[in-house]
């Protein structure tokens, strides 16, 4: 099958989505992995069902850390995730979701003497301090990996923005794609080697809706989350006796479950190896990277506005699927409880479809955000023509040249353009020197 041939349904973005909001496809939802704990939680909880994948999911982002990775070009990817639950005013059970990661991750914690969580400080210093690494002859724990998890988010968004917080959004922007860290104030220089971070947090949409500025939605902070939106209820309540107490049995299983994925992923990371993509798995990416593209640019005919910044969190969801798999793949190896080598640390085509399942679905989910709750920059509208022509010249252009094909644009349009482009995470631009020693301003793609 070529990958320019059109999938099935379900795999396929379509005008319908931005009116109603998706749930999560069985498809995304590896059957020997995740969903007998889903299962699980259900008996505890009438939690929606796509709160409590993202709880499973989170758990094992923060159970395997910064110990695997997958190398993607330049890109050395590592599977932390930023997660966000959405709740209409009729929704309840977010903070249930995000609960059950942390009593999992706190029983590992007992049981290993390990870091999972990081301090709930609620500043940008008390987040540094404990990922640091230990300066001159400083003895200091460093948890350069962890999960930073908030049944309200709201009081983590109200601290971002307070004045002994300012840098705060941008440090969760720089440390997100898990490169060196550093911060140099004039008492003071910290550095962060093999940061991995992640966050996991639920919020209603009214509370959401107040706490996110417009700059918020342009700095490249809310593209780097994963969105579960549940505006309204998908199920009817659970009583009190309705819900059942933790199953020993089950609880045991599930600790005994996260605490062998520790295990293979500590032995992934003495091997100092990465995870590579087998031809299944790169031919089913291809296939989807072509799909999501052409349905973006079918939607910049008819909503550029949309379509401009959707491209943002695509791009930034392409690499996601690699997040994912790896996920899945390290708690596959767990299970199946086989001696881990070498030959065993690819992605299969089977891994890397269920991933990009799950990444379209939160595609889909920001679609509907943007249509419903997002105001759209203006000068979004004509990003996905910019971006096309980049990636039509490996991804860079002299901006004098990206303006000329871009076709007659109205006066300071283009200018724009590249901030909106910069302020959402989709464009760089910085000067160089022509081999003439003449300076020049360079685009490119992130």
């Amino acid at each position: 099958m070529s990958t320019s041939e059109t999938p099935n349904e379900g795999a396929l973005l379509s005008s319908n989505d931005f009116l109603s909001n998706p749930e999560i496809p069985e498809e995304a939802i590896p059957l020997e992995l995740f969903a007998w704990v889903i299962s699980y939680y259900q008996t505890m909880s009438d939690a929606p069902k796509a709160f409590l994948f993202s709880s499973v999911l989170m758990t094992m982002v923060a159970a395997i850390g910064n110990k695997v990775h997958c190398q993607i070009g330049r890109q050395r990817v590592k599977p932390n995730l930023y997660m966000l639950l959405l709740a209409g005013s009729t929704v309840s059970r977010k903070s249930t979701a995000v609960s059950f990661t942390v009593h999992c991750l706190r029983e590992l914690e007992r049981r290993r003497g390990l870091n999972l969580i990081m301090p709930d400080s609620g500043s940008l210093e008390g987040m540094i301090e404990a990922m640091r690494e230990p300066q001159g002859n400083e003895t200091k724990q460093v948890m350069n990996s962890g999960i930073a998890c908030y049944s309200e988010l709201a009081t983590f968004l109200d601290n971002m923005k307070k004045e002994f917080n300012k840098d705060f959004q941008s440090f969760v922007i720089d440390v997100y794609d898990g490169n060196r860290y550093k911060r140099q104030l004039k008492k003071e220089f910290s550095v962060i080697d093999n940061p991995c971070l992640s966050i996991f947090g639920g919020i209603t949409m009214a509370q959401f809706g107040k706490k996110i500025s417009e700059d918020d939605k342009h700095s490249g902070f809310l593209q780097r989350f994963l969105f579960v939106a549940v505006p309204e209820k998908t199920s009817e309540p659970k009583s009190l006796i309705e819900i059942q107490p933790p199953s020993v049995e089950e609880e045991e299983r599930l600790i005994n479950m996260i605490d062998a994925v520790i295990n293979v992923a500590e032995v992934i990371s003495d091997a100092e190896m990465g995870f590579q993509l087998s031809s299944e798995a790169k031919l089913a990416y291809q296939k989807s990277f072509e799909q999501e593209h052409a349905f973006l640019d079918a939607l910049h005919l008819s909503e550029p506005n949309l379509a401009g910044l959707l491209t943002s969190y695509q791009g930034r969801l392409d690499v996601v699927k690699f997040k994912i798999a790896m996920i899945y793949e390290t708690v596959k190896i767990a299970v199946e409880e086989e001696e881990w080598n070498e030959n065993r640390l690819f992605i299969t085509g089977e891994t890397m479809t269920q991933a990009i399942a799950a990444t379209t679905y939160y595609l889909r989910v920001i679609a509907y955000l943007i249509k419903q709750n997002f105001q759209m920059n203006p000068y979004a509208q004509k990003l996905p023509k910019a971006v096309r022509i980049l990636r039509e010249n490996r991804g860079w252009l002299n901006a004098r040249e990206l303006q000329k094909r871009m076709g007659k644009l109205p006066a300071g349009y283009f200018q724009k353009l590249l901030e909106a482009g910069q302020d959402i995470g989709l464009l760089s631009v910085h000067d160089e020197k022509s081999s003439s020693g003449q300076e020049m301003k360079i685009v490119k793609l992130l």
